[in-house]
């Protein structure tokens, strides 16, 4: 019985190492799909194919070569080295992995994380001798005599090793592996993974693919026949295969670099909510009614002081907004109620709220793209807006005005999000999608749906027409290849939807669709690269490119002939 239960406990770092290798070898194949991607990252692959190297070798190279060579594992049995070495390998192999652009990219950064986390904590049982603690328990549990087995205290120095070893450990956690997650926690990547593994994922994937397919030859219809493209926008290079958050990240990039070149700001219509305001006036697209737009802190004081003068000539609550920042991350709007304008408390409660948010600095953050976009944002100059409320029925869970944020590809509604639902996704077809989105559901990992009857009312009494129409018009007058345009929705009045705000680098998640939603973005922007290599003319102002391919059949989208700004149009 003795020697079996050694046996048993000293074949688990064995069989360790043996999966070490084997994912050290994956991790090598993971270097040269990052070396010959659409979009090679030659430096990372080569940390890569060394991490991978090294972690296999770690596994297999002579114990006496380790132990001796490697000054921290002197005086440590070959296996306890091994188990440490490994470890930190596998921590090198992880961080390397959550920058490749590979299809792996993703399941291998979670494998390689799991495998240091075994290698050191088996690492941790060897130093401290817990392996041979833990098979005389084994071999005392039977005559109840566990709880009498002692050990010998451990040395200072073991104990400092382990307490470094964990200190570096979580400060990796804390500073690479947490900030990455919350970045990619929407990677697409995700879905390959999602519905290989579960057949409400594989259901659900397959219900996408069908409905991307009737999509798609609307969407081309919408290029050929509906949609100029602003040239501010044109400027997005893709790859094939690109992921929906490389796409958002590429059009920040270019973005930036208009901003560098030309001094060009179109990303304001979005970023700053003054400018979208006055453009949605301008083209006279429905929204909640404006009391004032101000770029200047006490034209902004004194309309609160005239409100207050005069609070019973106003619909509550207002919205006081931070034009230059996000509602979301800076909490850059305040809900005006009438209380609010009493003796006394526009003084304690609005006015150093507004003094504070117009000193404040914009931070888009957690997001891949968040060092470019701050670096746009940084360009705004504060202002705020003093908005009339939403006046239909709030039907919504937390009893707020129904929103629809919807996607537009290249002047085509694709579907459309009702966040407050925790997910119900509506579709052209009349459909409508509910993917539980609660930690405690099975569907918040499968990314399975059911179908959802709460808001079949939108669909039939004709409210989501309108929507559909009132996000294209919107997205067309920008002239934006994509855009999440947000609706608010008034259940008594079907004719009557509103946009609330839009969206350029929209972090939501559309499940399934997230690919083909992709798919359609990259097409025209590929079309248009293949255009200017084929040596078609270079002024974007003539709208002229090579002949399509014979194997492509997305059209190339007609340029705006403008050079006005894209928020001044």
């Amino acid at each position: 019985m003795s020697s079996q239960v050694n046996n048993a406990i000293s074949l688990l770092p064995r069989a360790l190492r043996g999966v070490m290798a084997v994912i050290s070898f994956v991790v090598v194949i993971e270097s040269v799909k990052t070396a010959s991607s659409p979009r090679p990252q030659a430096f990372l692959a080569a940390c890569l194919a060394i991490g991978g190297l090294a972690g296999g070798l770690c596994q297999i190279v002579d114990s006496k070569l380790l132990v001796a060579k490697l000054p921290f594992t002197r005086g440590t049995r070959d296996i306890e080295a091994r188990m440490l070495l490994g470890g930190f390998l596998s921590l090198f192999q992880c961080t390397m992995m959550m920058r490749t652009n590979a299809s792996g990219g993703i399941y291998m950064t979670w494998i390689t994380f799991i495998a240091s986390v075994l290698n050191l904590v088996i690492w941790l049982l060897l130093l401290m001798h817990l392996d041979g603690l833990l098979a005389r328990a084994i071999r005392n549990w039977s005559n109840s005599r566990f709880f009498s087995i002692k050990a010998a205290p451990p040395s200072r120095e073991k104990i400092g090793m382990v307490l470094l070893v964990t200190f570096l450990v979580l400060g990796w956690v804390a500073g690479v592996l947490l900030p990455w997650d919350d970045v990619a926690k929407h990677d697409s990547r995700y879905n390959a993974i999602r519905k290989t593994l579960t057949s409400a994922g594989s259901d659900a994937a397959k219900r996408a693919e069908a409905y991307w397919k009737t999509q798609e030859p609307h969407i081309k219809a919408s290029l050929q026949q509906n949609f100029t493209l602003h040239p501010y926008f044109s400027h997005t290079e893709v790859w094939e295969g690109a992921r929906w958050d490389e796409i958002i990240n590429q059009r920040i990039t270019a973005m930036g670099r208009q901003l560098d070149n030309e001094g060009k700001k179109g990303f304001m219509i979005e970023k700053d909510k003054c400018a979208m305001f006055e453009f949605f006036q301008r083209q006279g697209i429905p929204i909640p009614k404006i009391v004032q737009i101000s770029r200047d802190h006490e034209t902004t004081v004194k309309m609160l002081r005239t409100i207050q003068k005069n609070r019973n000539d106003y619909s509550w609550p207002l919205f006081l907004k931070g034009c230059h920042l996000t509602q979301g991350s800076d909490k850059g709007m305040m809900p005006l109620k009438a209380k609010y304008f009493e003796p006394g408390q526009l003084e304690s409660n609005v006015l150093p709220w507004l003094r504070k948010k117009w000193d404040q600095r914009p931070n888009d953050s957690g997001r891949a793209w968040a060092v470019t976009m701050n670096r746009l944002l940084d360009t705004l100059a504060p202002g705020m807006a003093i908005q009339g409320p939403f006046r239909g029925m709030r039907v919504s869970p937390y009893n707020t005005p129904l929103e629809v944020k919807v996607e537009v590809i290249w002047g085509r509604a694709y579907l459309g999000l009702f966040a407050d639902y925790h997910d119900v996704i509506a579709l052209r077809d009349g459909s409508l999608e509910f993917t539980c989105r609660d930690r405690a559901c099975p569907e918040w990992w499968s990314h399975g749906n059911s179908p959802d009857t709460r808001l079949q009312w939108a669909v039939e009494n004709g409210h989501m027409e309108k929507v559909w129409t009132l996000a294209e018009q919107a997205a067309q007058r920008i002239g934006i290849d994509e855009a999440r345009i947000d609706i608010f929705i008034d259940p008594a009045r079907p004719d009557a939807p509103v946009v609330n705000e839009i969206s350029l680098s929209s972090g939501h998640e559309y499940m399934y669709h997230t690919d083909y939603l992709a798919k359609a973005w990259a097409a025209p922007h590929l079309e248009m690269a293949k255009g200017r290599k084929d040596g078609s003319p270079s002024s974007q102002q003539e709208g002229k490119y090579a002949p399509l391919r014979k194997h492509s059949n997305w059209p190339i989208p007609k340029i705006r002939q403008t050079s006005v700004e894209v928020h001044l149009q």
